[in-house]
């Protein structure tokens, strides 16, 4: 595709890039070639170009979905090699705050881009937490806010729908930010 083209003379050609990628072990594949499609397949290769990284046993640590820059490629390499909101840590931070809906938005997030198997389970437990009431305080217009603004990122209008609702119960007159 021409973003994956941009990618590999602009982005893959730098320095700094070249220098972070060269401790990895990178493999490009051509998704739309018949020998390929079931990897595409079991890792959800969509849209293009989407940069997979795994572990030894094959398993997602992280992906990045678009074309970026040198500067921003870096970064996200960077991140990535640090462990930042990377799958695993996202995982750890769901199990050491399971109450807390930030991390698990990340997480589903994470896991939907790439059509993992859980996805749909962390998405369910996610839906039951928030339909509780729990990991944020209904009482609050500003946690209400953030949720409207999670849950469009899932496009889960119905979701960011209610809590709206809850905002306009708890702000009649339209005085908060949201």
């Amino acid at each position: 595709c021409t973003w994956c083209r941009r990618l590999e003379q602009e982005s893959f050609t730098d320095p700094a890039v070249a220098a972070r990628l060269a401790e990895l072990v990178c493999v490009s594949i051509d998704v739309e070639a018949p020998e390929n499609v079931a990897i595409a397949r079991r890792y959800g290769v969509a849209p293009l170009p989407t940069m997979l990284f795994l572990d030894g046993e094959g398993a997602l640590v992280d992906v990045l979905v678009g074309y970026l820059g040198p500067e921003a490629l870096l970064a996200e390499l960077e991140r990535v090699l640090r462990g930042e909101g990377t799958v695993p840590a996202l995982r750890r931070r769901v199990r050491e705050e399971p109450e807390r809906l930030e991390p698990r938005f990340a997480l589903v997030r994470k896991l939907s881009t790439t059509r993992q198997p859980d996805a749909a389970a962390q998405l369910a437990e996610l839906q039951r937490l928030d339909g509780e009431g729990r990991g944020y305080d209904p009482d609050s217009v500003e946690d209400r806010w953030r949720l409207v603004q999670a849950w469009r990122t899932l496009r889960d209008e119905a979701a960011a729908g209610r809590h709206l609702e809850a905002i306009r119960r708890l702000d009649p007159e339209g005085r908060s930010l949201a």
